[in-house]
């Protein structure tokens, strides 16, 4: 076709080559569908060869169509197949040896009988290495898709949804948990088992305040210093320290809340200030204090 000059024979004897040799188009299309492919994009790839080649042959060349069609068709499903139907993008020397790879099963497969070939077989007529073969057949395995309800591949006929894990919160804690106790450097022995009975056994805090013999109070005042200490620790920052009578505060074990007590306010009748120790005559008196009458 690529020597026919331009006009509405070309044009028409192009479209009659398409329409005749689709149906061939679409059996090689067929020979592909066990890839993980959809079989109308194949169809489709193929019909897109079957263009190229049509626009290409050159019949002054001297050999028939179908052998310069056939290579064009599988040559561009192929290549498809290679570029487009992996979940992974595989590096480009692998790409390029799965193209000898498919190449070489298709003509071993021929000469074979249908049966399939060794990796050695493969080797052999590639010249590519054996080892490099298996690396790039097990690579073309590993990324093509497979349907969740296909069997497992242990064989005992289990679908692979069987497989797939559900959600486990205690082991997505698993880090955190780790760090947490990587970081937990408390003074008193009694702040590690606030912490370890907190975040380990999952006690509620009143039920910390029983077992330590300290009040609910006290054992949030405990977990908040802790809280700034192991924070401090984690994100590499140096927490403030608690006052020490805060601390030893905190480490004396109390029966309940603990209770600041302020000095009493002594009024003017207990220093004989009042009304009633003066005689209600305070205006004009003077009392001595130091060198100099306070008025």
């Amino acid at each position: 076709m690529a020597a026919q000059p331009p006009g509405p024979n070309r044009t028409a004897l192009r479209e009659r080559a398409i329409r005749q040799l689709l149906p061939m188009a679409r059996r090689v299309a067929r020979r592909f569908r066990d890839l993980g492919e959809d079989l109308d994009d194949l169809v489709q790839v193929a019909a897109l060869g079957l263009v190229k080649a049509v626009d290409g042959y050159d019949h002054t060349r001297g050999y028939a169509f179908l052998s310069y069609a056939l290579p064009t068709v599988v040559g561009e499903l192929k290549r498809h197949i290679r570029d487009r139907t992996t979940t992974m993008r595989l590096p480009r020397p692998v790409q390029e040896a799965s193209g000898q790879v498919f190449q070489a099963v298709e003509e071993l497969e021929q000469q074979l009988a249908g049966c399939s070939p060794t990796p050695g077989q493969i080797a052999e007529h590639t010249g590519l290495e054996t080892h490099r073969v298996m690396s790039t057949l097990r690579a073309i395995r590993e990324c093509r898709p497979r349907a969740l309800d296909a069997p497992a591949p242990d064989g005992e006929g289990a679908p692979l949804v069987s497989l797939v894990g559900s959600e486990d919160r205690r082991l997505e804690r698993v880090v955190d948990t780790v760090t947490l106790a990587s970081a937990v450097r408390q003074p008193t022995d009694r702040e590690r088992r606030v912490v370890y009975l907190r975040f380990y056994r999952e006690w509620t805090q009143q039920q910390i305040a029983d077992d330590i013999g300290v009040s609910q109070m006290q054992v949030s005042r405990i977990l908040t210093r802790c809280f700034a200490q192991l924070r401090g620790a984690l994100t590499e920052t140096d927490p403030t320290p608690a006052p020490d009578n805060e601390r030893k505060a905190a480490a004396r074990p109390s029966a309940g809340p603990a209770v600041i007590r302020r000095p009493a306010r002594r009024n003017l009748d207990d220093l004989g200030l009042g009304a009633g120790g003066a005689g209600g005559r305070l205006r004009g008196r003077t009392w001595p204090c130091s060198s100099r009458p306070l008025r």
